[in-house]
């Protein structure tokens, strides 16, 4: 079940960002606020190495119409890793992030994150099955990117998600392909 949403929610993903540029480029007269972004999400914490999972974000730009302003604010939504698998991880957060305009930008979110891993060592000592591991809190990216024309962008991001248990980190990173509509 959870994979058949996942699917479903990449499959939408696709189709906006094929439909997006096309939309924007008719002359709609508001510059986008929406950011549609989708792309590998890979942990780097306990489960470093953990099979390739989906990442999905959705970002709205608090100032849209300011196109001159050396930086933006906006309100995101990323959803982190889609695997049930061992030796997983997974997270999703809600957040504001500031950053930088114009071609290449640079900027940091901050904001409240859930974290799920899925140790490899916890079918071992005699376990039947794999135990999860969940914790939420306070979490944030660090990211940077380069735009192509008014609707295209590539993000690199570092994901900083709460700890699900002591010694046991669910950080990661992204790298996402993002349409603007």
């Amino acid at each position: 079940m959870k994979i058949d949403r996942a699917l479903l929610a990449a499959t939408s993903a696709i189709a906006v960002i094929a439909c997006a540029a096309p939309a924007n480029a008719a002359g709609s007269p508001a510059p986008a606020a929406w950011t549609l972004k989708i792309g590998e999400y890979t942990s780097l914490g306990q489960n470093a190495g953990s099979p390739f999972q989906i990442a999905l974000g959705l970002d709205y730009r608090l100032d849209a119409k300011n196109l001159a302003a050396p930086a933006a604010t906006s309100v995101y939504a990323d959803f982190l890793g889609i695997s049930s698998t061992t030796n997983s991880s997974y997270g999703s957060g809600f957040g504001v992030a500031y950053r930088s305009t114009g071609k290449a930008f640079i900027g940091a979110g901050i904001g409240l994150y859930s974290a799920s891993i899925t140790p490899a060592f916890a079918g071992s000592a005699g376990q039947s099955g794999a135990r999860t591991i969940s914790a939420s809190g306070p979490g944030g990216k660090l990211f940077a990117g380069l735009s192509f024309g008014s609707n295209l962008e590539i993000e690199a991001a570092y994901h900083i998600l709460p700890s699900a248990a002591p010694g046991v980190g669910s950080d990661g990173a992204t790298v996402e392909l993002g349409a603007r509509f």
